[in-house]
């Protein structure tokens, strides 16, 4: 079998299941967006602190802008330098 579709074989990805686990998705390095988080536990233009439920999710950089935020999804524009799973 090709190398690729052993590493599909091994993400077995339960997040897809599993509604509560939050998504991330970052466009180069000045649009983060993240579903299914649980709100901003902290905001200023150089760190961002998301509860994400089982883990916090901290980004840092310069001129961060929570651009959207609903319930369900949020967007931060800047320049992001960082992304931490804090537990």
């Amino acid at each position: 079998s090709s190398a690729a579709s052993d590493v599909y074989k091994r993400q077995d990805l339960p997040s897809v299941l599993a509604p509560d686990i939050p998504r991330m998705e970052l466009l180069g390095n000045h649009a983060f967006y993240m579903d299914r988080h649980r709100g901003v536990l902290g905001y200023s233009t150089e760190a961002v602190d998301i509860n994400g439920g089982s883990v916090v999710v901290r980004i840092t950089g310069r001129n961060l802008q929570l651009q959207a935020m609903t319930e369900q999804e949020l967007r931060i524009d800047g320049i992001i330098e960082k992304i931490e799973l804090v537990e």
